[in-house]
């Protein structure tokens, strides 16, 4: 089967999985298409994995397809889809949430009060994220918060079958071979990755096909065999030598070109024989962000123009009223200060006024 994207890797890893800005991006320049989604994934970092689950329930439009191991935060992503089929044969795990514990130090106790307060907090939220989880499941399955929450505390692998009749998925799908080149090159990356992520051993009995056997990649333990190991250890010698050389230069960028990073919502920019290569999607980001750089230096200098206007006006409107109020305080002293002018005249009375009363007063008299 032909998939318009495929999930796999840890979530939330840019630099070797699928990061949330990955999938927005890819969905983003196909809205309105329906599309064929393939998770093969051992799981990820869980905001990651929220933020990729709501961002294929809003698309609207995703069928998922559950093949090889697919397990913790990875099948929730599965939930945003529209409708989701499993291959026969594949293996999904839900369990609960977890988060790194390290404390390798000295204490009395009161650092060992702050310690154990600190854990506290991490234990309730980690109690939250798990009540999150089960309520996203249970909207798809229409289980309780209760029976999803004692199904990821069992931790188990369950097969296609269990999924849907637990109500995870709507379909089994049979393995036409298409998907044989794929699945064995993530099942082999994911199998190697299981217990780093501290995720329960595979159950070898349960896989149908014996090409899709485990026996020959991890033991029941779910450590990887003899063959495999001797098979790979060339590989993930180079691999690891690549990645050491490759964080040096990532850390010595990351110095070096922190805001750009930053720009880009990533860790630290990738160099590669002294060059660093950009996308056109992170090339269009940093367009954008100096686009609205541009344009708020310029709303800037059109604010502080107005505001200068207007307090140069006001000073204008400023000292015009203390002119015009000296104007009438001069006034005022000089009508005090004119000839004839007596203390008990009424404010107000003018000459005028005083002349008829005068001429009244003798006509009466006459």
């Amino acid at each position: 089967m032909k998939y318009n994207l495929l999930i796999r890797g840890e979530i939330g890893n840019w630099w070797s999985g699928t990061s949330a800005d990955d999938i927005i991006q890819f969905l983003n320049r196909h809205q309105d298409e329906h599309l064929d989604i393939a998770i093969c994934s051992p799981g990820g970092y869980v905001e990651d994995g929220l933020e990729i689950y709501q961002a294929l329930k809003d698309h609207g439009n995703v069928t998922a397809h559950i093949i090889g191991l697919t397990a913790s935060i990875a099948t929730v992503i599965a939930m945003g889809a529209k409708t989701v089929d499993m291959v026969k044969g594949s293996l999904i795990l839900i369990h609960n949430a977890s988060t790194a514990v390290v404390a390798w130090q000295t204490a009395n106790k009161q650092e060992l009060d702050q310690i154990i307060s600190k854990w506290q907090t991490q234990r309730n939220n980690l109690d939250t994220m798990d009540k999150v989880i089960a309520y996203i499941y249970g909207m798809k399955n229409g289980k309780s918060l209760e029976e999803n929450l004692n199904k990821m505390d069992k931790a188990e692998w369950i097969t296609a079958d269990d999924a849907l009749e637990f109500g995870l998925i709507d379909e089994i799908r049979e393995d036409d071979g298409s998907d044989d080149d794929i699945i064995n090159k993530v099942q082999n990356l994911v199998s190697t990755k299981i217990k780093d992520y501290g995720l329960p051993a595979l159950p070898k009995t349960t896989i149908t096909k014996p090409e899709r056997a485990l026996a020959n990649v991890v033991d029941e333990k779910g450590d990887p065999t003899e063959s495999f190991a001797k098979k790979t250890f060339r590989k993930i010698q180079n691999l690891i030598n690549g990645e050491i050389n490759a964080n040096k230069k990532t850390i010595d960028m990351k110095e070096s070109y922190k805001q750009v990073a930053g720009i880009l919502a990533i860790d630290a920019l990738e160099s590669k024989d002294g060059k660093i290569t950009l996308s056109e999607d992170q090339m269009k980001k940093i367009e954008d962000h100096l686009v609205d750089l541009d344009k708020k230096v310029k709303d800037a200098e059109t604010d502080k123009a107005t505001a200068v206007s207007e307090l140069t006006k006001t000073k204008d409107d400023l000292t015009k009223a203390q002119n015009e109020l000296a104007e009438r305080k001069s006034e005022v002293d000089n009508l005090k200060n004119s000839p004839g002018a007596e203390t008990n005249e009424h404010v107000g009375e003018s000459n005028s006024e005083k002349i008829d009363s005068y001429n009244l007063y003798k006509k009466i008299n006459q």
